[in-house]
């Protein structure tokens, strides 16, 4: 099998406190909260290094939305970079990651500062972003379909070893692959979002769910709210069905003694 190599590490305080003290809000866009924790976009658990492109200043709603990767690191990125005025595969390789697909071929970033939102029309804007939401839903797919094949590949503790080399959960990582291998290219349901996918693909039959949330219009939350209600009635169904097992058990027990169910022998 083969080993994974450990990452190289760089340390330092200095820029870590350097982000955290040049940062009057938190970088996240739109966000005015103060900045009073400095984010490692691939951890230090994982060998992330203390450089400024790998740290990102956040509020504490926002950092625990990165740690739980409720902000992808890709976002993350793209924001350091563009302060950084680096290419966002500069950037990646930096802090000892490969690049996502696509990545070489973007633009080197405009510093924040150079950015002018106001000349774009609002048609233009929902364009970039309904662009930049494929972008991103292709590479969740692309990154589903490689980590399949890396479990399958490496086989039993891969997905911890992933997850520790690319600063993400191992869960996380098993519920990637769990998509990709439920949900072939053919199988995928662009009008709903990955984290339907994501959510029916643990379930005993993924098509089916998927299917029940796009024909009834199921937002994320709907969907799961309606596979634990199946769930609980299954349980109630199974035990139903284990009270009346036990009591034809105590029935034919008691035919067989020869005596009604529910007398005791006689003295």
């Amino acid at each position: 099998m083969p080993e994974f190599p450990k990452p190289q590490t760089v340390r330092s305080q200095r820029v870590i406190d350097q982000i955290r003290q040049a940062a009057e809000t938190c970088e996240i866009p739109e966000c005015s909260r103060r900045p009073d924790e400095v984010h490692h976009i691939r951890s230090k658990g994982s060998g992330g290094p203390d450089i400024r492109c790998n740290l990102i200043a956040l509020c504490p709603e926002h950092h625990r939305d990165a740690q739980e990767y409720k902000i992808s690191p890709l976002d993350l990125f793209r924001i350091t970079a563009a302060r950084e005025g680096l290419p966002l595969a500069v950037v990646y390789q930096a802090v000892g990651l490969v690049p996502p697909d696509g990545v070489e071929e973007e633009p080197p970033p405009l510093p924040v500062s150079e950015m002018n939102p106001d000349e774009n029309s609002w048609e233009t804007d929902v364009s970039v972003f309904i662009q930049l939401q494929q972008n991103e839903d292709e590479s969740s797919w692309k990154k589903a379909e490689h980590a399949a094949l890396m479990l399958q590949k490496y086989g039993r503790g891969a997905a911890s070893k992933l997850a520790s080399e690319v600063g993400m959960s191992a869960s996380y990582i098993r519920g990637l692959a769990a998509m990709a291998r439920a949900f072939p290219e053919d199988q995928r349901d662009p009008a709903l979002s990955l984290s339907h996918h994501r959510i029916a693909a643990v379930t005993e039959t993924p098509p089916a769910w998927l299917d029940k949330a796009a024909d009834r219009e199921w937002s994320v939350r709907e969907l799961q709210r309606g596979i634990r209600e199946r769930r609980d009635r299954v349980d109630e169904e199974e035990q139903y069905r284990s009270q009346v097992e036990r009591l034809n058990r105590r029935l034919a027990s008691s035919t067989r003694n020869g005596r009604p169910a529910g007398t005791s022998r006689p003295c």
